[in-house]
């Protein structure tokens, strides 16, 4: 299970800034080992259309940006982690996880909807 490690429900979202979300989403390790040069490129757009992104998106910089998807990813990959489900230790883990994982995708929407 894969949950978003960015996501932005700003109205005013851009091809740009939706093609930003997708590469970090789908490039997650890359986007937090690489300078903004690099992701740039990689993402097809400029360094200057990353920082408006991140400061659009109220992060101070890039850096905080990076920072911050850094925290969410190692956040998922120690709570959100499932295994092949080989044992019951395993299966009882994946159920644990996906409980997680439901209740906090409901208390996103709930956030939403207030």
């Amino acid at each position: 299970m894969k949950q978003k490690i960015l996501e932005i429900t700003n109205s005013k979202k851009t091809a740009t800034d939706e093609d930003i979300i997708n590469f970090v989403n789908n490039e997650t390790e890359y986007f937090i080992n690489k300078n903004i040069k690099e992701i740039a490129k990689k993402c097809h757009t400029s360094t200057a259309s990353i920082s408006r992104f991140a400061n659009k998106n109220n992060f101070k910089t890039f850096k905080k940006l990076q920072q911050y998807i850094y925290e969410k990813y190692e956040y998922q990959k120690k709570h959100y982690n499932l295994s092949d489900g080989t044992n019951l230790s395993d299966t009882i883990n994946n159920i644990s996880t996906y409980n997680i994982y439901a209740i906090n995708e409901t208390i996103k929407i709930l956030i939403i909807l207030n």
